[in-house]
Protein backbone atom coordinates (compact mmCIF):
# COMPACT_ATOMS: atom_id res chain seq x y z
CA UNK A 1 0.00 0.00 0.00
CA UNK A 2 1.35 3.89 -0.78
CA UNK A 3 -0.41 4.99 1.89
CA UNK A 4 -0.68 4.53 5.63
CA UNK A 5 -3.86 2.01 6.56
CA UNK A 6 -6.39 2.55 9.48
CA UNK A 7 -5.10 0.61 12.51
CA UNK A 8 -7.34 0.02 15.31
CA UNK A 9 -6.12 -1.47 18.96
CA UNK A 10 -8.41 -3.42 20.85
CA UNK A 11 -9.10 -5.14 23.90
CA UNK A 12 -7.69 -4.79 27.68
CA UNK A 13 -6.41 -2.20 29.31
CA UNK A 14 -2.68 -3.19 27.64
CA UNK A 15 -3.45 -1.40 24.68
CA UNK A 16 -4.07 1.97 26.16
CA UNK A 17 -0.97 1.55 28.54
CA UNK A 18 -2.10 1.10 31.69
CA UNK A 19 -0.89 1.55 34.29
CA UNK A 20 2.46 3.27 32.71
CA UNK A 21 0.45 5.72 31.02
CA UNK A 22 -0.66 5.92 26.56
CA UNK A 23 2.60 7.91 26.23
CA UNK A 24 4.25 4.57 26.57
CA UNK A 25 1.82 1.89 25.64
CA UNK A 26 2.47 -0.60 23.26
CA UNK A 27 0.27 0.76 20.62
CA UNK A 28 2.31 3.97 20.16
CA UNK A 29 5.77 1.59 20.34
CA UNK A 30 4.53 0.03 17.21
CA UNK A 31 3.28 2.76 15.90
CA UNK A 32 6.13 4.61 15.95
CA UNK A 33 8.24 2.17 15.09
CA UNK A 34 7.13 1.82 11.68
CA UNK A 35 6.99 5.45 10.94
CA UNK A 36 3.15 5.63 11.56
CA UNK A 37 1.19 9.00 11.17
CA UNK A 38 -0.89 8.02 14.23
CA UNK A 39 2.42 7.02 16.63
CA UNK A 40 1.01 10.22 19.00
CA UNK A 41 -2.60 9.29 18.65
CA UNK A 42 -3.22 5.73 18.42
CA UNK A 43 -6.85 4.32 17.86
CA UNK A 44 -7.53 2.29 20.53
CA UNK A 45 -10.56 0.78 22.43
CA UNK A 46 -10.29 -0.85 25.22
CA UNK A 47 -11.94 -3.08 27.80
CA UNK A 48 -12.92 -5.56 25.69
CA UNK A 49 -12.95 -9.29 26.00
CA UNK A 50 -13.64 -12.46 24.14
CA UNK A 51 -17.58 -11.68 24.64
CA UNK A 52 -17.25 -8.84 22.92
CA UNK A 53 -17.56 -9.43 19.38
CA UNK A 54 -20.67 -7.49 18.40
CA UNK A 55 -19.13 -4.31 19.87
CA UNK A 56 -15.83 -4.92 18.19
CA UNK A 57 -17.46 -5.57 14.64
CA UNK A 58 -19.27 -2.17 14.97
CA UNK A 59 -16.13 -0.08 16.14
CA UNK A 60 -13.82 -1.45 13.21
CA UNK A 61 -17.60 -0.45 11.06
CA UNK A 62 -17.71 2.94 12.56
CA UNK A 63 -13.72 3.64 11.74
CA UNK A 64 -13.77 1.68 8.32
CA UNK A 65 -10.67 -0.26 9.68
CA UNK A 66 -8.09 -1.90 7.85
CA UNK A 67 -5.70 -3.77 10.41
CA UNK A 68 -6.94 -4.84 13.82
CA UNK A 69 -4.43 -5.88 16.49
CA UNK A 70 -6.34 -7.63 18.95
CA UNK A 71 -5.27 -7.98 22.54
CA UNK A 72 -8.04 -9.33 24.49
CA UNK A 73 -8.60 -10.75 27.56
CA UNK A 74 -9.52 -14.49 27.97
CA UNK A 75 -11.08 -16.23 30.03
CA UNK A 76 -9.43 -17.75 33.27
CA UNK A 77 -12.34 -18.39 35.36
CA UNK A 78 -9.93 -16.21 38.02
CA UNK A 79 -12.33 -13.33 38.89
CA UNK A 80 -14.58 -16.08 40.38
CA UNK A 81 -11.95 -17.81 42.37
CA UNK A 82 -10.43 -14.76 43.48
CA UNK A 83 -14.01 -13.55 44.78
CA UNK A 84 -14.51 -17.10 45.99
CA UNK A 85 -11.29 -17.45 48.56
CA UNK A 86 -10.60 -13.41 48.95
CA UNK A 87 -7.68 -13.69 46.71
CA UNK A 88 -7.30 -9.57 46.24
CA UNK A 89 -5.69 -8.59 43.18
CA UNK A 90 -1.49 -8.17 43.77
CA UNK A 91 -0.51 -4.49 44.19
CA UNK A 92 -3.79 -3.45 44.40
CA UNK A 93 -3.97 -3.58 40.83
CA UNK A 94 -6.32 -5.89 39.03
CA UNK A 95 -6.17 -8.43 36.13
CA UNK A 96 -6.14 -6.89 32.60
CA UNK A 97 -9.02 -9.17 31.63
CA UNK A 98 -12.41 -7.01 31.97
CA UNK A 99 -16.11 -8.94 32.35
CA UNK A 100 -17.58 -6.26 30.19
CA UNK A 101 -18.58 -6.92 26.55
CA UNK A 102 -18.34 -3.25 25.48
CA UNK A 103 -16.09 -0.45 26.10
CA UNK A 104 -16.74 1.63 29.67
CA UNK A 105 -15.11 3.68 32.21
CA UNK A 106 -13.24 2.37 34.99
CA UNK A 107 -11.83 4.49 37.34
CA UNK A 108 -7.89 3.61 37.26
CA UNK A 109 -5.14 4.73 39.11
CA UNK A 110 -2.68 7.86 38.14
CA UNK A 111 -0.45 5.97 35.32
CA UNK A 112 3.07 5.74 36.94
CA UNK A 113 5.86 5.70 33.99
CA UNK A 114 8.59 4.05 36.87
CA UNK A 115 5.99 1.35 38.22
CA UNK A 116 7.95 -2.01 38.63
CA UNK A 117 7.15 -5.12 40.08
CA UNK A 118 9.00 -6.36 42.77
CA UNK A 119 8.61 -10.11 44.61
CA UNK A 120 8.43 -8.59 47.96
CA UNK A 121 6.63 -10.85 51.29
CA UNK A 122 3.36 -9.86 50.18
CA UNK A 123 3.12 -11.17 46.89
CA UNK A 124 5.03 -14.28 47.87
CA UNK A 125 2.10 -14.83 49.98
CA UNK A 126 -0.27 -14.11 47.94
CA UNK A 127 1.46 -16.41 45.06
CA UNK A 128 1.45 -19.15 47.53
CA UNK A 129 -2.19 -18.86 48.50
CA UNK A 130 -2.84 -18.81 44.27
CA UNK A 131 -0.86 -21.95 43.63
CA UNK A 132 -2.45 -23.84 46.31
CA UNK A 133 -5.47 -22.70 45.30
CA UNK A 134 -4.68 -24.24 41.82
CA UNK A 135 -2.72 -27.42 42.91
CA UNK A 136 -6.31 -28.39 45.01
CA UNK A 137 -8.32 -27.63 41.90
CA UNK A 138 -6.44 -30.10 39.53
CA UNK A 139 -6.42 -32.44 42.43
CA UNK A 140 -10.43 -33.11 42.82
CA UNK A 141 -10.16 -33.16 38.85
CA UNK A 142 -11.61 -29.35 38.52
CA UNK A 143 -8.83 -27.85 36.38
CA UNK A 144 -11.64 -26.13 34.37
CA UNK A 145 -12.37 -24.10 37.36
CA UNK A 146 -9.28 -22.32 37.05
CA UNK A 147 -8.99 -22.09 33.07
CA UNK A 148 -12.10 -23.55 30.78
CA UNK A 149 -9.95 -24.60 27.62
CA UNK A 150 -13.16 -25.71 25.45
CA UNK A 151 -14.75 -22.26 26.64
CA UNK A 152 -12.03 -20.01 25.49
CA UNK A 153 -11.83 -22.17 22.30
CA UNK A 154 -15.40 -21.73 21.59
CA UNK A 155 -15.37 -17.59 22.68
CA UNK A 156 -12.40 -17.28 20.20
CA UNK A 157 -13.97 -19.17 17.40
CA UNK A 158 -16.78 -17.12 17.58
CA UNK A 159 -15.57 -13.52 17.95
CA UNK A 160 -12.82 -14.22 14.91
CA UNK A 161 -15.87 -15.23 12.82
CA UNK A 162 -17.78 -12.95 13.24
CA UNK A 163 -14.77 -10.51 12.39
CA UNK A 164 -14.13 -12.57 9.07
CA UNK A 165 -17.61 -10.88 7.53
CA UNK A 166 -15.58 -7.23 7.87
CA UNK A 167 -13.57 -5.88 4.79
CA UNK A 168 -10.59 -6.00 7.15
CA UNK A 169 -7.28 -6.06 5.15
CA UNK A 170 -5.35 -7.88 8.00
CA UNK A 171 -6.22 -9.10 11.80
CA UNK A 172 -3.32 -9.40 14.15
CA UNK A 173 -3.79 -11.37 16.88
CA UNK A 174 -1.73 -11.35 19.87
CA UNK A 175 -0.88 -14.04 22.49
CA UNK A 176 -2.16 -13.52 26.32
CA UNK A 177 1.25 -11.97 28.10
CA UNK A 178 3.22 -13.88 30.71
CA UNK A 179 3.37 -11.70 33.70
CA UNK A 180 4.39 -12.99 37.24
CA UNK A 181 0.69 -14.06 38.96
CA UNK A 182 1.80 -17.87 38.91
CA UNK A 183 -1.75 -19.14 38.83
CA UNK A 184 -2.48 -16.39 35.71
CA UNK A 185 0.74 -17.28 34.02
CA UNK A 186 -0.25 -20.68 34.04
CA UNK A 187 -3.40 -20.23 32.25
CA UNK A 188 -2.23 -17.76 30.20
CA UNK A 189 0.65 -20.56 29.22
CA UNK A 190 -2.71 -23.14 27.92
CA UNK A 191 -4.24 -19.93 26.18
CA UNK A 192 -0.93 -19.48 23.96
CA UNK A 193 -1.20 -22.74 21.92
CA UNK A 194 -4.99 -22.07 21.95
CA UNK A 195 -4.54 -18.53 20.08
CA UNK A 196 -2.19 -19.59 17.83
CA UNK A 197 -4.55 -22.24 16.64
CA UNK A 198 -7.23 -19.49 16.25
CA UNK A 199 -5.13 -17.45 14.54
CA UNK A 200 -4.44 -20.65 12.18
CA UNK A 201 -7.96 -21.18 11.49
CA UNK A 202 -9.03 -17.66 10.75
CA UNK A 203 -5.88 -16.80 8.64
CA UNK A 204 -4.44 -14.49 11.44
CA UNK A 205 -1.25 -13.00 12.11
CA UNK A 206 -0.42 -14.42 14.95
CA UNK A 207 1.98 -12.35 17.76
CA UNK A 208 3.55 -14.69 20.10
CA UNK A 209 4.02 -11.83 23.33
CA UNK A 210 3.99 -14.93 25.38
CA UNK A 211 6.74 -16.29 23.78
CA UNK A 212 8.63 -13.10 24.11
CA UNK A 213 8.44 -12.60 27.58
CA UNK A 214 9.30 -15.86 28.58
CA UNK A 215 12.68 -15.57 26.34
CA UNK A 216 13.82 -13.45 29.52
CA UNK A 217 15.49 -15.38 32.45
CA UNK A 218 13.63 -16.02 35.64
CA UNK A 219 14.02 -13.80 38.39
CA UNK A 220 14.86 -9.67 37.83
CA UNK A 221 14.84 -9.97 33.77
CA UNK A 222 11.55 -11.32 33.90
CA UNK A 223 10.22 -9.32 36.51
CA UNK A 224 11.24 -6.30 34.90
CA UNK A 225 8.96 -6.70 31.82
CA UNK A 226 6.09 -5.63 34.75
CA UNK A 227 4.63 -2.85 36.62
CA UNK A 228 2.59 -5.53 38.95
CA UNK A 229 1.51 -8.96 39.26
CA UNK A 230 -0.41 -8.49 35.88
CA UNK A 231 0.59 -5.65 33.48
CA UNK A 232 3.77 -4.96 31.64
CA UNK A 233 5.80 -2.08 32.58
CA UNK A 234 6.93 0.51 30.91
CA UNK A 235 10.22 -1.81 29.52
CA UNK A 236 7.46 -3.92 28.75
CA UNK A 237 5.40 -1.94 26.64
CA UNK A 238 8.74 -1.07 24.86
CA UNK A 239 9.55 -5.23 23.87
CA UNK A 240 6.12 -6.07 23.15
CA UNK A 241 5.56 -2.80 20.79
CA UNK A 242 8.54 -3.38 18.54
CA UNK A 243 7.35 -6.98 18.21
CA UNK A 244 4.26 -5.86 17.32
CA UNK A 245 5.72 -3.33 14.97
CA UNK A 246 7.56 -6.22 12.96
CA UNK A 247 4.74 -7.96 12.79
CA UNK A 248 2.87 -4.72 11.27
CA UNK A 249 5.06 -3.85 8.86
CA UNK A 250 5.72 -6.91 7.39
CA UNK A 251 1.65 -7.26 7.14
CA UNK A 252 1.72 -4.39 5.49
CA UNK A 253 3.98 -4.80 3.01
CA UNK A 254 1.94 -8.02 1.89
CA UNK A 255 -0.65 -5.62 1.46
Amino acid sequence: MTRSPSILFAGGCHVKGFPVGPEHSLARVALRSIGHPRSEDPDVLVYLNLRAGPALEQACRDRNTEILVLQLGHYETLPKLKRMFHLGPVSGLGSSSSSSSSPRLIREPTPDPSAHFELMVGERLVFARRLALGAAFRAVGLSHRVFNVPAVESALDVLLSGLSALPLKAILLLSPFSCPDPLTRSSRRLAEGIFAQAARNHGCVFVNTFELLESCAQGEPFFDNFADANHLSRFGHQRVGRLVGDALRHTIDAL
